[in-house]
């Protein structure tokens, strides 16, 4: 999951070193680990690796986020 595309994203501001330095991402809410942030080398840009069953998916429309 790209770090670029996530709304509000805290993570948008760190460096690579600092990404690649993170032991894990938390959930803000629960702290429960989510994955793991990497930078993907093809197009060199940071990303999450997230763990299996970590997140729900849930599509909403751009009204909605408003």
């Amino acid at each position: 999951m790209y770090i670029d595309r996530i709304i509000l994203s805290e993570l948008n501001d760190t460096s690579e070193k600092e990404c690649l330095n993170h032991k894990g991402i938390a959930c803000q809410k629960c702290a429960k680990m989510i994955g793991t942030c990497y930078i993907y080398e093809k197009e060199e840009r940071k990303a999450i690796i997230l763990y299996q069953d970590a997140i729900k998916k849930h599509v909403v429309s751009r009204e909605e986020i408003h």
